[in-house]
């Protein structure tokens, strides 16, 4: 940067000074920043912006497009509080009102609003798949709404249409008026998928890097280019000051749009969820009106430069109860039990299976000092402690942290950021999984009663545990392959009532073998000769699998249940 450039940009970042009840309460020499910066830039797509100006987006860079979920993301926020400021949405009402045909009213659950929808707690499962498949199909709750947040794009794609009904305007037109031109961007600037189903616009949507840096801009600095407020001061503290929702008073704040991360005296708006987001990540400071971009996505190289570089340069921030908070929780009863990660809950039994064998972990508290936690997979078996720091948050050796949440005592927990969900005994694999191909053979050996029974009722207990095994098997299998065919490509949720009707009819048959047991022990009923020495223990270990399988398609979420949702 040459000294003319220096000179024009520190006039502008001081002259902004005078705007900080616009959002901006302090701004950092630029100079100074420029020379950290440039020790720490990981790739030639970081840059940041100070104020008015713009650090490290080369042309280059400006016109280029990038995927970029987390800036759709704040983008709907904006626009969203926008007509908030005008009236035009309410907050906290239920959606269901305006968008009956896709969230139907019902007054014994808790009404999804579009509060829940900015903070990702509309509880909404997360597709296997995105299709142009009405929307309707995709809004699907897989937990209760306000209760967990998770990276939500049914949400955000409900939030779209929401708009679009609320405004009387396509999204392209929204975007445009609210965004494009009072930000001086272009249209070329940003490219919105055109679907029937919102859940294609939000993912497959591209925006320039010039789009990236004024959008970014917004979160430390809330003015349009004509000098006015861009959205109202309390709006603006929606957006980036003020906790919607959050599990734990040490966890991330959840603003309406983006999250409030805590560490090294510091605080900071980032993405909700980075994880598995490859999308350009930000790191704003509004208080002191900085906001880090890194085009290429969230490192935890990048992210522990810029921490390391606010705690050398930034004054910290004051402090805000959440240690006081903390301290003041009670735990009454133990974490112990397995959890299963849950940043991506889904209803494809597939999913759900796949998640109990791969990441299930076992916890055991220790008293009120330290938790263990347990992990067995194929490959072996690991222990590990974490020591108590404050309720609710643990802390191993190598610096991973736990944090269960005080809702449920511990009925979810954040796992060095990582969401799992207690499930219990369920997410024991070898009971609920491994057991599974065991019962199916012994209900299989059923059938050789339908040759060699001693009377009809026999015989029609072999027919029945033969039958009805391999129709639950049938319904097991369409629903395990092909269930989110059935559901967005296909457009046939009635095949999924088909094979779940096939599958429990199945599971009725299965269940009437211990009844026939029975019977046949009450009545003597059995075989003479070598046979009675086999034939009872042999109905003793169907009825246990007949139950076994019956637990299992309880545990799975499959048994009794007929919905294709």
């Amino acid at each position: 940067m040459s000294w003319c450039q220096k000179f024009i940009t520190l006039y502008f970042c001081l002259f902004t000074v005078a705007g900080n009840s616009y959002g901006q309460s302090m701004v950092v020499s630029p100079e100074s920043i420029d020379t950290a910066i440039s020790r720490i830039i990981l790739s030639n797509e970081t840059f940041f912006v100070n104020g008015l100006s713009t650090i490290g987006l080369t042309k280059n860079m400006a016109v280029k497009h990038y995927n970029s979920a987390d800036i759709l993301k704040i983008s709907l926020s904006i626009i969203a509080l926008r007509l908030f400021d005008r009236n035009q949405i309410k907050l906290n009402k239920s959606i269901s009102f305006d968008l009956p045909d896709i969230i139907e009213k019902n007054p014994f659950t808790v009404a999804i609003t579009p509060n829940h929808l900015l903070t990702e707690t509309g509880g909404f499962a997360v597709p296997t798949v995105f299709k142009d498949t009405p929307l309707a199909r995709y809004a699907i709750q897989a937990r209760t709404a306000g209760q967990i947040s998770h990276s939500d794009p049914v949400g955000w794609a409900i939030l779209i249409r929401l708009l679009e009904k609320i405004s009387g305007k396509n999204i392209q037109t929204l975007f445009t008026e609210e965004l494009l031109q009072p930000l001086g961007l272009q249209a070329s600037d940003l490219t919105l998928k055109q679907a029937q189903n919102p859940l294609l616009t939000f993912t497959q949507s591209t925006v320039s890097g010039k789009y990236i840096a004024e959008v970014s801009r917004l979160l430390i600095r809330n003015l349009a280019t004509n000098g006015h407020r861009f959205i109202t001061k309390k709006s603006y503290d929606l957006l980036v000051n003020k906790n919607s929702w959050r599990m734990h008073p040490l966890a991330p704040n959840h603003t309406l749009g983006a999250a409030l991360f805590f560490k090294d005296n510091q605080r900071w708006l980032s993405p909700k969820t980075n994880s598995n987001n490859a999308g350009p990540y930000f790191m704003a400071f509004p208080k002191v009106g900085i906001n880090f971009i890194n085009l290429s996505g969230h490192t935890a190289a990048f992210e522990a430069a810029i921490i390391s570089l606010a705690a050398n340069k930034f004054l910290p921030v004051k402090p805000d109860g959440r240690l006081r908070e903390a301290r003041q929780l009670r735990q009454y009863r133990p974490f112990s039990g397995y959890y299963i990660r849950d940043d991506q809950p889904s209803m494809w039994l597939k999913k759900r299976l796949a998640s109990i064998e791969d990441t299930a972990l076992y916890f055991s508290q220790r008293g009120d000092t330290s938790v263990m936690q347990t992990i067995e997979r194929p490959e072996g078996k690991s222990v590990k402690e974490y020591r108590k720091i404050l309720p609710f948050y643990y802390k191993a050796n190598d610096g991973e942290t736990l944090l269960f949440s005080p809702f449920r005592s511990g009925g979810y927990v954040l796992k060095d950021g990582i969401l799992h969900r207690h499930i219990g005994i369920l997410g024991n694999s070898s009971l609920v999984i491994s057991l599974f191909p065991t019962a199916i053979l012994i209900l299989l050996t059923g059938g050789l009663y339908i040759r060699y029974g001693i009377s009809q009722m026999w015989k029609k207990m072999g027919q029945f545990s033969i039958i009805g095994t391999l129709l639950v098997c049938a319904g097991l299998a369409c629903d395990y392959l092909w269930w989110p065919s059935a559901i967005f490509e296909w457009d046939m949720p009635y095949l999924v009532n088909l094979w779940r009707a096939v599958m429990n009819i199945g599971l009725m048959l299965v269940m009437s073998v211990p009844m026939f047991a029975l019977s046949f022990t009450r009545r003597n009923h059995m075989p003479a000769g070598a046979a009675i020495a086999i034939v009872p223990a042999h109905l003793a270990i169907l009825t246990v699998a007949a139950l076994t399988l019956f637990l299992i398609l309880i545990s799975w979420g499959v048994a009794g249940e007929f919905s294709a949702y």
